[in-house]
């Protein structure tokens, strides 16, 4: 291990760790530590606290302060930037076992409302226009082109539906929510969509055209023996691009 590396080490000993290990060689007195990791870990809880507000409600201040000082000893953030240290938390909090929450929608609720903060600040094409030349008509030999700030969220409950008068936890959907979520206007837009045009919009960031992708889901309707509407999902690829999360098609 390098002396950085000590010193980073002896750094995360004396902020995140639950009981802090104070620097033995310096003019700074055990007193003056304490002050300095109570500011760090207050900036980094109370950004934490901001970021998940119905989270933070529902399980209450108490409970959810618990996994913010789990969180910091066990797997502290490693970002340089404090607006995603809520993102790394919620993808901390989706490696725990459901029945250690406090309920088991605390981990996607807490990923939904950190995903509003990356989102709201992501970049938009206002910010960096494609670089390939892009068109509104859906042909099968174009690609779909998203939006820098577009993100594609599975969850099992339904987290998008949770507000400031919400009374409780929500509970599990029959079927999963498949959400597109972006930036307009610089403002947080969330748009359910269908498992279909999820997997279209998946397949087609990964380099399939919209033609390759729509056999597949077709071959795969043919094998499950139901039905397939290819002009249906078409068209509301159509419909993203005009709502913006969705920047257009591109050869």
């Amino acid at each position: 291990m390098s002396h950085v590396d000590d010193v980073a080490a002896a750094w995360r000993a004396l902020l995140l760790a639950r009981e802090p290990t104070f620097f033995a060689a310096t003019n700074a007195p055990p007193a003056r530590q304490r002050v300095y990791r109570e500011l760090v870990r207050n900036n980094l809880g109370g950004a934490l606290r901001r970021a998940c507000p119905h989270a933070r409600r529902l399980a209450g201040d108490v409970a959810f302060d618990v996994f913010v000082d789990r969180f910091l000893a066990e797997q502290p953030p490693t970002t340089r930037l404090l607006r995603d240290v809520a993102g790394q938390f919620a993808a901390w909090l989706a490696t725990l076992p459901e029945d250690t929450l406090p309920h088991p929608s605390f981990a996607e609720l807490c990923h939904f409302e950190a995903l509003e903060v990356d989102v709201t600040l992501s970049p938009t094409t206002r910010d960096a226009p494609p670089e390939t030349a892009v068109v509104a008509d859906v042909a099968d030999d174009v690609g779909v082109v998203i939006d820098p700030s577009t993100r594609l969220c599975v969850y099992r409950h339904p987290v998008h539906r949770v507000t400031t008068t919400t009374p409780s936890w929500p509970q599990p959907s029959s079927s999963p929510s498949f959400l597109l979520c972006f930036q307009r206007a610089e403002a947080f837009v969330v748009e359910a969509v269908s498992p279909a045009l999820a997997r279209v919009v998946m397949m087609s960031s990964e380099g399939r055209t919209v033609g390759a992708s729509l056999d597949v889901l077709a071959a795969e309707a043919t094998t499950a023996g139901v039905a397939f509407d290819r002009r249906r999902v078409r068209a509301d690829l159509v419909d993203l691009q005009r709502k913006g999360a969705l920047v257009g098609f591109a050869r």
